[in-house]
């Protein structure tokens, strides 16, 4: 029988590396509408993710009805001439080219996982 490591899974071989994986205590799941970057003068690569929605008005003004019904908007503010949109950025992460490089890749994997699962 051979040794038990603190997962319960057998200890690796000396030419075999196991990682465990945990979560930090400030660990969140973010929804993410795209990235926007670049290299740093040190020749990192910047990645900010962020989140993109049309803005949310201050102040909406509806007519009330003689029950307390919303009736017809009055008016809001601001009133833009057309939808502004928002890219809320939440999340700037900073790594090495072949970091970035191996994350793409990774990446681009589950994109091809993802779009032979949507085939089936």
């Amino acid at each position: 029988m051979s040794e038990q490591g603190e997962t319960g899974f057998p200890l690796p071989s000396p030419n075999e590396a196991r990682f465990l994986f945990r979560r930090d205590s400030a660990y969140r799941m973010s929804p993410v509408s795209g990235a926007f970057g670049g290299v740093t003068p040190s020749r990192q690569i910047l990645a900010e993710f962020y989140v993109e929605y049309q803005q949310a008005p201050d102040e909406i003004v509806h007519q009330l009805s003689p029950i307390g019904t919303l009736g017809e908007e009055l008016s809001r503010y601001p009133n833009p001439a057309g939808p502004t949109y928002i890219r809320e950025a939440l999340l700037g992460v900073m790594m090495p080219a072949d970091v970035a490089e191996s994350i793409a890749n990774w990446l681009l994997e589950k994109v091809r996982e993802a779009r032979n699962q949507e085939q089936e």
